[in-house]
């Protein structure tokens, strides 16, 4: 109850500034530590914080807590969430966030759809169909040379055991990585995707690698380093892990962090629609300013307001590198930081989900078990999301990433009216959306568009804009991965400023909301 009272309560009390910030810093009004971002990495900063006697705030630019933790619920099927973000964690991995939900008391249950499961998935590659056995062979319509006719994974693994001093036998470890070089002598992490893949790959098993694996960072700019995570992460010829979900939704879990944080000392509180622009003075009289925003349908904008400033002895930034490059700090203007904040690269990634008044996949003519399906397609995944509680269906039609694929669902969302049903604002989904979908989707289960019914319902989220320029971020070739997340930790001895994001954090972590979790205990095991 008392959780429930919070969060109905937070909107009426959260975003007013309050009368006892003052206009200039004086030491015995400033705060313990400000921490921006009310995401997982902020909430959960301010969760292992609060009973230190501290005086602490967070402060959120929109209106909403869980930054890329985002749970919602389609209008029309009540009682059935839908994310936008996280939605789905690895319980041998993830050990931080298992064990932080568990000692919130959320539930974790089970993520049925996984990463698509091998028996009910259809790859559909230049207007081929294929099962997950036949890649690679004399159905896949690429023309690749005889050595290169094997399963995605097994090129990508005989392509690094071939052309470099990777042993065949084991996945090198996460400090191995920087001692395996080329045969012509090059180091690996030095090297691009691209870079690796054309010199050693036929351009026909360049587009068999980027369309079969269909993350974007199985080619392109990103360390060639990314690719031996492909063999780890998961292979279409594995049996993929058992993945989990937080009951009701991920966002539960910075939200819970939120509430405990709060409930632990009258001293510590909650901004949102605050902007952080600059910074500037030292350790113990730090002068923020924050530009006052407004969220209207989603969307959040810097408003007219008058700048409100801050005192704060030490400052937490839980936000992405995009959203950190933006803010005036003098430090930051170094050549050292400037080159390790951008060490990574930003990955663009939208869902849109639609619902439907019953599945209609079983009638597809491809295989009726088909619940997930990749393609070159725009639309890249697909899946099955599950039976709402009133009776609908919920299909996540599109899950995908990249500049490019992104780019054409922001332009067709901005065409075409609003599907009944479908949330408005950021999250609304056009007619176009729906219709370029639905043309995808008869592609795919190669039925008639005929077949599918009308939509009752729709979501989508664009992690395409700031403070989400990106959807995760990925390393660039070139940089020690663990020196550069160390490094952004606490990257000037002389000042009390921490990075908890976790755009930097190496390996098979980075994109996951682990990261976060992780750096923020190791800054809370150097330095706080």
């Amino acid at each position: 109850m008392t959780f429930l009272l919070f969060i109905l309560l937070l909107p009426l009390v959260t975003c007013t500034w309050p009368g006892l910030w003052p206009e200039y810093n004086h030491e015995d009004d400033c705060l313990d530590v400000a921490i921006i971002g009310a995401g997982i990495g902020g909430t959960y900063t301010g969760y292992r914080l609060r009973n230190r006697g501290l005086k602490l705030a967070i402060f959120e630019y929109s209106d909403r807590i869980g930054g890329r933790m985002f749970t919602a619920q389609i209008p029309t099927v009540p009682g059935t969430t839908v994310d936008f973000g996280a939605m789905r964690l690895n319980p041998k991995k993830h050990t931080f966030l298992v064990y932080t939900a568990k000692q919130l008391g959320l539930n974790i249950v089970d993520f049925p759809l996984n990463y698509g499961n091998r028996n009910e998935t259809v790859y559909y590659l230049r207007g081929r169909h294929l099962l997950p056995d036949e890649l690679g062979g004399p159905k896949t319509p690429y023309n690749l040379r005889p050595s290169e006719r094997l399963s995605p994974s097994d090129l990508l693994w005989k392509l690094y055991t071939e052309n470099t001093n990777m042993s065949a036998l084991a996945y090198p470890s996460e400090s191995e990585i920087y001692k395996i070089h080329t045969t012509d002598g090059y180091p690996l992490y030095t090297m691009s995707m691209d870079n690796f893949l054309s010199r050693y790959a036929s351009r026909e098993a360049y587009s068999y690698l980027r369309d079969a694996l269909v993350w974007h960072q199985a080619t392109g700019r990103f360390g060639a380093q990314i690719g031996i995570d492909f063999l780890t992460f998961i292979t279409d010829s594995g049996v993929p892990d058992d993945l989990k979900t937080v009951q009701n939704g991920m966002d539960q879990v910075p939200k819970r962090l939120l509430s405990a944080f709060l409930r632990a000392s009258p001293r510590h509180s909650v901004h949102l629609n605050h902007l952080l622009t600059s910074m500037r003075g030292r350790p113990g009289n730090y002068r923020l300013t924050f530009r006052p925003t407004r969220t209207v349908a989603g969307y959040t904008k810097p408003t007219l307001l008058p700048d409100r400033h801050v005192c704060a002895r030490k400052v937490v930034l839980a936000i992405q590198k995009d959203c950190v490059e933006k803010v005036t700090f003098a430090p930051y203007q170094s050549t050292e930081f400037r080159r390790r904040m951008n060490a990574v690269i930003p990955v663009e990634a939208q869902k849109v989900f639609l619902a439907y008044p019953y599945p209609w996949t079983d009638f597809n003519k491809v295989n009726e078990n088909i619940t997930h399906a990749r393609s070159n397609l725009p639309s890249k995944f697909t899946y099955d999301w599950r039976k709402g509680s009133n009776g609908y269906w919920i299909h996540l039609p599109t899950y995908s990433d990249g500049e490019s694929s992104v780019a054409l669902w922001r332009e067709l969302q901005s065409q075409g009216n609003t599907i009944a049903g479908s949330l408005p604002g950021a999250q609304r989904v056009s007619t176009e959306v729906r219709n370029r979908l639905h043309s995808y989707l008869s592609r795919i289960y190669r039925i008639p568009v005929s077949y599918i019914p009308e939509t009752v319902g729709g979501a989508m989220q664009l992690w395409d804009t700031y403070p989400f320029r990106a959807g995760w971020h990925i390393y660039k070739p070139g940089f020690r991965m663990e020196e550069t997340r160390d490094y952004m930790l606490k990257p000037f001895f002389n000042h009390e400023v921490f990075h908890v994001a976790g755009s930097w954090w190496p390996n098979k972590l980075q994109g996951w909301s682990e990261a976060a979790l992780r750096a923020v205990d190791l800054v809370m095991k150097r330095y706080l």
